[in-house]
């Protein structure tokens, strides 16, 4: 692959997997790909991972997304008392609408995207060697 990225006609590749391990595991897989083959994209900045969330929470007309147990406790620790939260969990992308996929993983004001650099690449080839 080559180096030049005067060509390159978008600014973020963006990766996208399921919530759970088995999709970290797909991420972290998906990235050593870039390193290798593609690091002139990694060291320009311009590889995402999108972190969707794992967890839905309904309160009322309020609806919150968690990426984890963390968030949701969080979230939880915030409803009222008098009101009743109700709580789906993703099993997947594929589980999701096309509305709350685009509105918490494709919308540039509400999506998630964590830039990597080549450091957090060297920590991911330590790991998988």
């Amino acid at each position: 692959a080559s180096d030049d990225l005067s060509e390159l006609r978008y600014d973020k590749v963006c990766i996208l997997a399921d919530a759970d391990s088995d999709g970290l595991h797909i991420a972290t897989l998906i990235c050593a790909l870039f390193v290798k083959h593609f690091p002139a994209l990694v060291d320009a900045g311009h590889l995402f991972v999108a972190m969707p969330p794992l967890y839905r929470v309904d309160v009322a007309k309020e609806v919150h997304y968690a990426l984890d147990e963390t968030e949701l406790q969080h979230i939880l620790a915030n409803v009222p008392g008098n009101k009743k939260a109700q709580i789906t969990r993703f099993k997947g992308l594929g589980e999701m609408s096309a509305e709350q996929l685009r509105e918490t993983t494709m919308n540039r004001d509400t999506r998630r995207l964590v830039q990597l650099d080549m450091d957090d690449m060297v920590l991911t080839n330590s790991v998988m060697d």
